[in-house]
């Protein structure tokens, strides 16, 4: 219960945050850091390694895309928060609800944009958009219903 509890406080912390100021406070990733390796350590130690490679899995897969995109396009695509937000979903739920969190991630996220779009509103196309709340969402699903089951 107290782990599921500071994992949603601290997400929507880190959702809210992120969409007021594009920007991922370390605080609330700090505190998730800590509790992860905590929690995994709580529930079985021997998935420590397994979790922190996922982490470091989560983050490099944003870090990378996040730096082709700004090689490619010459500015920012995603922030170094983001791919420490999703190092953190590795931490958490490890290798397997990765795919699963990135789809829930970019499925929200289009959506998102389709909706700012159509409503008119200050979004324009190409204008920045908080990817934080997104991961968040696909982050908190994948751990309070299970990771997505893809194939037979």
């Amino acid at each position: 219960m107290a782990p599921s509890l500071a994992l949603f406080c601290a997400l929507a912390v880190i959702a809210l945050f992120d969409l007021r100021y594009f920007l991922i406070p370390d605080g609330p990733v700090l505190l998730l850091l800590v509790a992860g390796f905590a929690t995994a350590l709580a529930l079985d130690p021997a998935i420590l390694p397994e979790r922190a490679l996922s982490g470091f899995a989560g983050f490099a897969t944003l870090w990378l895309a996040g730096e082709a995109f700004r090689r490619l396009r010459g500015v920012e695509g995603l922030g170094q928060g983001d791919a420490r937000l999703f190092g953190l979903a590795g931490l958490w739920l490890g290798y397997q609800a990765l795919p699963g969190c990135l789809l829930v991630a970019a499925g929200s996220g289009l959506v998102s944009a389709l909706i700012l779009l159509r409503s008119g509103g200050s979004a324009k196309a190409g204008a920045p958009m908080p990817f934080g709340p997104h991961i968040a969402l696909g982050f908190w699903l994948a751990w309070a219903v299970g990771p997505l089951q893809f194939g037979g």
